[in-house]
């Protein structure tokens, strides 16, 4: 689930930059460039909800689809399966889905600004429904977004940091 959220933060800085022809100048014009992020964000963002409701957190810290406990799936992270490190975003899907069953404590446990990033994935629905019917496509502007993306990988980063500095010591 924190790969998705990766990916769709990377197709975000993707978008295409906006750029009006000649012709369409002093028309309103809609540019629909931008539906097929918003679209597969919104989707995304709807399928992150739903699998953190419909998974849950075994006793071995290995997460399952709710209605089949004895199959746990795979370790996702290429990081923490190849090399033994956890990266930056090793327990965000754990998280997410503790979160969604109401444990904040076990949430806050595993990753501390999992709760933040699921407010992240939760508002990308409305924000992503705003836009598609938005005339421009990009209701808050350029900016606000990829100021928005660049603290969460700070965050991110940050709280890997601070998780490597107290592993060491």
């Amino acid at each position: 689930m924190s790969l998705l959220v990766f990916r769709m933060a990377a197709e975000l800085q993707r978008v295409p930059a906006h750029s009006e022809s000649p012709e369409a100048a002093g028309r309103q014009t809609r540019d629909t460039r931008h539906d097929d992020y918003h679209r597969l964000f919104l989707w995304g963002s709807i399928a992150v909800v739903v699998l953190a409701f419909v998974m849950s957190v075994r006793e071995d810290q290995r997460v399952g689809l709710g209605f089949l406990p004895d199959w746990p799936l795979p370790e996702l992270c290429q990081s923490k399966s190849l090399l033994g490190w956890n990266c930056p975003g090793c327990g965000l899907t754990r998280s997410f889905i503790y979160l969604a069953h109401g444990e904040l404590a076990a949430s806050l446990q595993v990753h501390r600004v999992g709760w933040l990033l699921a407010l992240g994935v939760v508002l990308q629905i409305p924000y992503r429904l705003w836009a598609l019917r938005s005339p421009s496509g990009l209701p808050l502007g350029r900016r606000l977004p990829t100021i928005a993306g660049i603290c969460v990988l700070i965050l991110l980063i940050a709280n890997w940091l601070a998780d490597v500095i107290v592993r060491a010591s």
